[in-house]
C-alpha cells in the first residue's frame, strides 16, 4: 500500500460580512488578519493606532455612511491573541447625521482604554476628543470635549496627543479667519476637565503658517513640541511647563538654520533627557535627510546646523525614526538617487553623539523596489524595517532585520510577511509590543485593513500545540501545530513501533500537514520541526502519537475472513514461527503481530503475491515478551486474525 501525502493549506476567504473576523493571529505569510468588517473610503488618511496596554491594539478608521453620505470615525480593539473585542463593525466615536467627522489621532490612556481625536465637520471643523475605557464604553458626555474654544477659529488641523499619566495632552494647528495658523496646546484630565482654560495655551502665535505639531513629555512634568514653520520652512521647538507656559523664545527654537524643511517631522526621546528630530529637506542640490539632537532648553547637540544623515544627497524623503536604546537612533527613508528609476528604503544608525555607525550612505534594507516603510525595535539591539515592496507583479509587506552593527539578517530582499497589499500606512505601520514583538498594519485592497503579528525572531524551541485528528475515506491524519511567521516546517511519520522515520522534507510556511492513505486501526507517530528563515537553524522534533480509525464499511464485518483461514504454528511458539493463510486474490499482503493493547510489534507491509492460493510467512518471536498476541493478515479489503501464545 503506497502512502499518499499532501500538504493541507488553510484557505481563509476575506469577507466584509458583520460576523467575519479572525480569532487568532495568522502565522502564514500569505494569510493576513482582517481587522474591520465594513468597507471604507480612506484608510490611508484615517488609520491610527495605539497600544491597549496588554499587548494588543486600539485603532481608528473612516467609514462612509451610505445613507447620509457622511464620513464617520470608528474604533475597535484587537487583543494580544488577535481577537476583535468591540464587535465586528466597531464603535462610532461621534455621530452627527448632517456632518462628517474625520480621525485625527488616538492615544492610550494607561488603563486599557484610549483617547480619540476627530475633526468635526458639524462644529466648524474644530477638534473633539472622546475617552473610551477598555470595554469600549465612552467615559465623557456624548459631545466629547473641545480642547480649543475661541471665536476666531475656522478650523483645527493636525493633532498630536500625549498620555500624561492622569489625562491627555493635546496640541493642534489652529486656523483663524484670514488664513493665519498657529499652534495651541491643552491638558485634559482623565475625567475630561480642561486644565489650561477654554482656548488652551499658546505654543506659537497666529503668524502666517505654523502646522503639524508633534509632542513628547520633557520628563519633568512639562512638554516638548516641534512643528513646521511653513513661511520660513523651518523646524521649530518649544517647551511648556506643567502649567502650559512657554519656557523658551516665543517664536520657538529653529533646529534647521541651513536647509529648508520638506515633509513630516519625526520626534523621539533619547531616553536620557534629550530629544531627536528628523525630517527631509530640500536645497539646490536635491532632497536629503537631516536630524538634530537637542535638550529641553533647545540647546543643539549635533552641531549648530542640522546633521546631514546621508552623505549622498538626492531624491530622499519620508523618514522614520526610533531610539536605539543607547542615546542614539535608527532612521530609515525612501531613497530615489539610483539610476534605475526605482526607489529603495535605506537605513542608518546614529550614536548619541550623532556619528554614523553604518556606511556613510546608509544600508539598503531591501533590493526590491519599495514605496512606504516604518521602524520598530528588534531583538538584541537591532531594528525591524517594515516595507511595502513590489515583487512577483504585486505589492507585498516585507520585513528586514538589521543588527546593531548594520548587518542584514533577513537576506538582501528581506522576508515576505504578508499577502498582496496596496500599501502601508503613511502615518505609521508598526506598533512595538512586549518582548520585541510587533504589529504590522497595511491595506490589502481598496477597502480593507489588515494586520500581522510579527514575532521577535525565529523560535529556537521545538514546535508546540501539537494536535492530531484522524478521519476515514480515505484514512488520514491531520497534524497541526502553533506556527512561527519566520519559520518553515519539516514533517515526518512512522508506525509507532517502527524504528525508522520517513522524512517528508520542508513543507514551507504552514501550520498543519495532512497524511492520507494510512492504514486503519494502527498507531502512528507524527513529528514536526521548524527551520528558521533567517539562520536556517533547525529546532528539535516535536512528536504526537495517534491511532488511526478502523474505517471499515458499515455493512462489512470487522473481520470478514474467518479466523479458521489463518493459522500460526507452532502454538505456543518460542523463537521461529510460521503463519499460514489462504489468499483468494493475487493482491499485496500486509502482516502484523500485535499485543492485546493493539501495539504493533512485528510488521511486514505490501508483500507481493504472484497468484492466489495457500501462502506462508515466517517470523521470529525472540524479541517478544511472553504472553498472548494477535496475528493479523490484510489482503485488499479482507482482514483475517488469529491468536497465539509466546512462551520462552
Amino acid at each position: 500500500m503506497k502512502l499518499r501525502l499532501s500538504t493541507l493549506f488553510a484557505l481563509l476567504v476575506f469577507s466584509n460580512s458583520d460576523n467575519f473576523l479572525y480569532a487568532q493571529w495568522s502565522t502564514i505569510p500569505s494569510v493576513d488578519n482582517a481587522i474591520n468588517a465594513y468597507p471604507n473610503q480612506n484608510w490611508n488618511n484615517g488609520f491610527y493606532f495605539c497600544p491597549d496596554g496588554n499587548n494588543g491594539t486600539i485603532y481608528s478608521w473612516i467609514q462612509l455612511e451610505n445613507s447620509t453620505g457622511q464620513n464617520r470615525t470608528y474604533i475597535n480593539r484587537i487583543d494580544k491573541n488577535g481577537q476583535v473585542k468591540w464587535g465586528s463593525s466597531g464603535i462610532v466615536v461621534f455621530y452627527n447625521a448632517s456632518a462628517s467627522q474625520f480621525p485625527m489621532g488616538i492615544r492610550e490612556d494607561g488603563s486599557g482604554g484610549c483617547y480619540v481625536a476627530v475633526q468635526d465637520g458639524g462644529n466648524g471643523y474644530n477638534v473633539l476628543i472622546q475617552h473610551f475605557d477598555s470595554t469600549g464604553a465612552a467615559l465623557w458626555n456624548s459631545a466629547g470635549v473641545q480642547p480649543f474654544v475661541y471665536d476666531q477659529s475656522v478650523g483645527q488641523i493636525e493633532v498630536s496627543m500625549l498620555n500624561t499619566g492622569s489625562g491627555v495632552f493635546v496640541t493642534a494647528g489652529c486656523v483663524i479667519s484670514g488664513g493665519s495658523e498657529g499652534i495651541r496646546a491643552q491638558k485634559i484630565s482623565f475625567n475630561g476637565s480642561k486644565q489650561w482654560g477654554a482656548a488652551g495655551s499658546i505654543v506659537r502665535n497666529f503668524f502666517s503658517d505654523h502646522r503639524a505639531p508633534i509632542a513628547l513629555s520633557d520628563g519633568n512634568n512639562g512638554y516638548i513640541i516641534c512643528w513646521h514653520d511653513w513661511l520660513q520652512h523651518r523646524v521649530r521647538m518649544q517647551r511648556l511647563n506643567s502649567s502650559g507656559a512657554r519656557q523658551l523664545d516665543t517664536a520657538g527654537i529653529v533646529l534647521n538654520p541651513v536647509n529648508a524643511l520638506l515633509g513630516t517631522i519625526r520626534l523621539i526621546s533619547d531616553g536620557n533627557s534629550s530629544f531627536i528630530a528628523s525630517w527631509a529637506f530640500s536645497y539646490a542640490g536635491g532632497d536629503g535627510i537631516a536630524a538634530q539632537k537637542f535638550n529641553k532648553n533647545g540647546s543643539k547637540q549635533w552641531g549648530s546646523n542640522e546633521l546631514i544623515v546621508c552623505d549622498t544627497v538626492g531624491a530622499q524623503s519620508a523618514t522614520a525614526l526610533i531610539t536605539d536604546g543607547a542615546g542614539g537612533c535608527y532612521m530609515s527613508w525612501l531613497d530615489g538617487r539610483t539610476l534605475d528609476g526605482f526607489s529603495y528604503i535605506y537605513a542608518q544608525r546614529l550614536n548619541g553623539s550623532g556619528a554614523k555607525q553604518w556606511a556613510s550612505m546608509g544600508v539598503k534594507a531591501s533590493t526590491l523596489n519599495a514605496y512606504t516603510h516604518d521602524l520598530a525595535p528588534g531583538a538584541n539591539g537591532g531594528v525591524k524595517v517594515g516595507l511595502s515592496v513590489f515583487s512577483d507583479f504585486a505589492l507585498h509587506g516585507q520585513l528586514q532585520l538589521i543588527s546593531a552593527t548594520g548587518t542584514l539578517e533577513a537576506g538582501a530582499t528581506g522576508l515576505t510577511v504578508t499577502g498582496p497589499i496596496n500599501y502601508l500606512y503613511n502615518n505609521g505601520s508598526m506598533l512595538p509590543l512586549a518582548n520585541f514583538e510587533t504589529l504590522f498594519f497595511f491595506q490589502a485592497n481598496i477597502t480593507q485593513a489588515y494586520a500581522k503579528k510579527i514575532p521577535s525572531q525565529c523560535s529556537i524551541a521545538e514546535p508546540t500545540g501539537l494536535s492530531v485528528t484522524t478521519s476515514c475515506a480515505p484514512n488520514s491524519a491531520n497534524l497541526s501545530w502553533e506556527g512561527n511567521l519566520f519559520s518553515t516546517y519539516e514533517v515526518r511519520y512512522k508506525i509507532s513501533s517502527a524504528a525508522a522515520w520517513t522524512k517528508l522534507g520542508n513543507q514551507g510556511h504552514v501550520n498543519s500537514y495532512l497524511f492520507s492513505g494510512l492504514q486503519p486501526n494502527i498507531q502512528y507517530s507524527f513529528s514536526v520541526r521548524a527551520v528558521c528563515d533567517i539562520t536556517n537553524d533547525k529546532t528539535p522534533w516535536a512528536t504526537k502519537k495517534k491511532k488511526t480509525q478502523n474505517c471499515r464499511l458499515g455493512d462489512t464485518p470487522e473481520f470478514p475472513v474467518s479466523s479458521a483461514a489463518i493459522n500460526v504454528y507452532p502454538n505456543p511458539v518460542d523463537g521461529n514461527a510460521t503463519v499460514e493463510y489462504w489468499n483468494a486474490e493475487a493482491l499485496p499482503v500486509s502482516f502484523y503481530v500485535m499485543d492485546v493493547t493493539g501495539k504493533v510489534s512485528i510488521e511486514k507491509q505490501d508483500l507481493s503475491v504472484s497468484q492466489p492460493g495457500k501462502m506462508m510467512i515466517e517470523f521470529n518471536t525472540a524479541d517478544l515478551e511472553p504472553g498472548l498476541y494477535i496475528c493479523l493478515i490484510r489482503c485488499g479489503t479482507s482482514v483475517a486474525t488469529t491468536k497465539f501464545i509466546v512462551q520462552h
